[in-house]
């Protein structure tokens, strides 16, 4: 954590101490490229994890969320690289041209739409998870209440009859 406290302190002394668009936007460019790459990653791997969660592939799915945990990772620390930028984009966005500005802006929004659809397939996934564990629950219920009734009657040819008509 101290090392990606520091990254972040290093960014933002760079960007203190050169205020040139020239020496800055190609980190910008460098870092949103890699946060497309690794939100593209995270959006497939969440793909493949709703067909394990629809398949009942349990151990496929802790594998996927293994892979989910190392892309997370490294969205943790490129976010911690960025954030000097977050924190100056409208000064900064006034350095760089219109058509540069424009075209960061349309990265920035394809990144956000990416994070929308990841977060809506999450909570698709989370929906399927919660209704796999009531049906599993339900037919463990079922199961509980079938081996009582089994055992409140026990096996009649072991014991006889239990039930005798004798007045009659």
């Amino acid at each position: 954590m101290t090392e990606l406290r520091q990254d972040a302190d290093n960014t933002a002394n760079a960007l203190d101490a050169f205020s040139d668009a020239g020496v800055w936007a190609p980190r910008l460019r460098r870092l949103l490229t890699e946060q497309e790459e690794l939100y593209e990653s995270l959006e497939r791997l969440a793909k493949g994890q709703s067909a394990l969660i629809a398949d009942g592939d349990a151990p496929g799915l802790l594998s996927i969320l293994a892979e989910r945990q190392t892309v997370l990772t490294a969205l943790q620390r490129s976010n911690d690289e960025m954030a000097p930028f977050r924190e100056r984009w409208n000064d900064l966005m006034q350095e760089l041209p219109d058509a540069e500005r424009g075209t960061l802006a349309d990265r920035v929004e394809s990144i956000a739409m990416r994070i929308e659809r990841i977060a809506a397939s999450d909570e698709a996934d989370r929906e399927a998870l919660t209704a796999r564990r009531v049906e599993v629950s339900d037919r463990l219920t079922d199961v509980t209440r079938s081996k009582s009734a089994v055992s409140a009657y026990g096996n009649p040819q072991a014991r006889g009859p239990r039930f005798q008509d004798r007045e009659g």
